[in-house]
């Protein structure tokens, strides 16, 4: 199978002879600590949507739009990473 001409060589050694493996341990930290308040915050505006509508007297369409743009901006991020 051929390999795609943008994917790079695969090394044939990530570590070099004498010298300690690198550590990730704070690259891994930080990732959950993203992961998790992000979920927090997509929890958080189910959350809140009541009170909202509520608080600013919105009818059930504008409350809905709450979740449309904040998961429209997940779209919007994402087509940069796709390579669209």
């Amino acid at each position: 199978m051929a390999t795609a001409s943008f994917l790079p060589a695969p090394s044939t050694s990530a570590v070099v002879p004498g010298q300690a493996a690198p550590r990730y341990t704070s690259a891994l930290a930080s990732l959950t600590v993203l992961f998790f308040m992000m979920g927090f915050i997509t929890c958080l505006n189910d959350i809140l949507i009541p009170y909202l509508k509520g608080l600013f007297t919105l009818s059930y369409a504008k409350v809905n739009l709450v979740n449309f743009c904040f998961f429209g901006a997940y779209l919007v991020m994402g087509v940069p990473a796709a390579g669209w």
